[in-house]
């Protein structure tokens, strides 16, 4: 089903809008992307969708890789094994769903690293972040919930 973006429906005072015009195609969207980690052998999924202008956007279903960027500016390729933490949504972590801001746990080159997610795979097609240097544990969410 098409999502739209239209203005309310209801007036503040609660009375109902006279909308004078039909539905416009720049009004219509789509359904968010949630990108997931893939699962072992499994592959990446990227579906190209239109955009206004004449642009094609590459959304990312499914990845496996993403590109991260250490302390001094180097980039790796971290193979992504699962989400530790999602500010957006703390279901999405529990689901392996990546937005911006997400932290992601993966190897680099042997060693296990955690990085934060710095672009919009649903949008970019691609994961690029910055390596954390220091390790985000989920027993420390926890305890700082309990202490709430």
């Amino acid at each position: 089903m098409t999502q739209w973006h239209l203005g309310s429906k209801t007036k503040p005072s609660g009375a109902k809008k006279v909308i004078p015009r039909n539905k416009k195609l720049y009004e219509k969207g789509n359904h968010p992307t949630l990108t997931t980690v893939v699962a072992d052998g499994g592959q990446e999924e990227i579906t190209v969708a239109k955009g206004m202008g004449n642009v094609l956007k590459l959304k990312a279903n499914k990845v496996q890789h993403a590109t991260v960027l250490d302390a001094e500016g180097k980039s790796h390729k971290m193979k992504i094994e699962t989400v530790v933490l999602n500010p957006a949504n703390r279901q999405f972590a529990r689901r392996n769903i990546m937005t911006q801001g997400a932290v992601i746990q993966g190897t680099v080159s042997g060693k296990i690293m955690q990085a934060k997610v710095t672009n919009r795979p649903g949008q970019t097609g691609q994961v690029t972040g910055q390596i954390l240097e220091k390790m985000i544990q989920k027993e420390d969410l926890t305890e700082k919930k309990a202490r709430k």
